[in-house]
């Protein structure tokens, strides 16, 4: 909570005000290139499977979070 660049960020999530839509776009894409190189390097169906619903759900969660207007500078 106290940390320069995330405290905000944790800060505004916890008292339920939001996330900025560019953090949530960027957190997204960021999960899924993971995930993806993830699978990439793994061979096995049920660690891929896994991975996808991990993925799927985060995502979902992410996506239901209030979205917080940004303010302008």
């Amino acid at each position: 909570m106290n940390n320069r660049i995330f405290g905000s960020y944790i800060r505004n999530y916890t008292e339920g005000r939001g996330i900025p839509i560019k953090v949530k776009l960027f957190t997204i894409a960021l999960l899924w290139a993971t995930i993806g190189l993830s699978i990439w390097a793994t061979a096995n169906l049920t660690v891929t499977v896994i991975l996808l619903v991990v993925a799927v759900g985060v995502t979902l969660h992410i996506a239901f979070i209030r979205a917080k207007k940004d303010k302008p500078t």
